[in-house]
């Protein structure tokens, strides 16, 4: 058993998904199951090498090239980051909103969210705007998730006004 300290940072580097979700040959790279695992070995050195990730980096996306689970980094890594923080007492919590939230909005949101945590526990919140909720939130924290977007209320109207009348 290895009594070893989780290091601060999750060993699958950010930098990666960023790169692969900038540039669509090296995605298509990562997620091409027809490519062999040591071309794939031997891409992936040299990408880490060229910019200077940790060893432990390094070993971990080969591993995951050798099992074929390169086009998973961004689960991994997001879980990664969930242990790591659950190891430092933290919460993470993701509040997309279709608009920027202001200060004073987030200090009110986050205020609300904190009482879904533990005691002990601090609460990390990332937001991300995203106009495809027309209006309002969405909230994951952990396993939960609250949706208190305008989208989800259309498709919950557009569903009652698809039912046959008296149904």
């Amino acid at each position: 058993m290895c009594n070893s300290p989780m290091p601060p940072y999750p060993p699958l580097n950010p930098q990666v998904i960023d790169a692969a979700n900038g540039d669509e040959k090296f995605k298509t790279f990562l997620e091409d199951p027809t490519m062999s695992k040591a071309k794939k070995i031997a891409g992936l050195t040299a990408f880490c090498d060229g910019a200077n990730f940790a060893p432990i980096t390094k070993s971990f996306l080969c591993v995951v090239a050798e099992n074929g689970r390169l086009a998973e980094n961004q689960k991994i890594y997001d879980a990664l980051e969930e242990y790591t923080l659950a190891a430092a007492g933290q919460v993470k919590a993701t509040v997309t909103s279709a608009q920027p939230l202001t200060p004073e909005q987030l200090k009110e949101l986050t205020s609300k969210l904190q009482v879904h945590v533990d005691a002990g526990e601090s609460l990390k919140v990332e937001t991300k705007v995203d106009s495809r909720l027309v209006g309002g939130f969405t909230v994951a924290m952990g396993e939960d998730f609250f949706d208190l977007s305008l989208m989800s209320r259309i498709r919950q109207m557009e569903a009652e006004l698809a039912k046959p009348i008296g149904a």
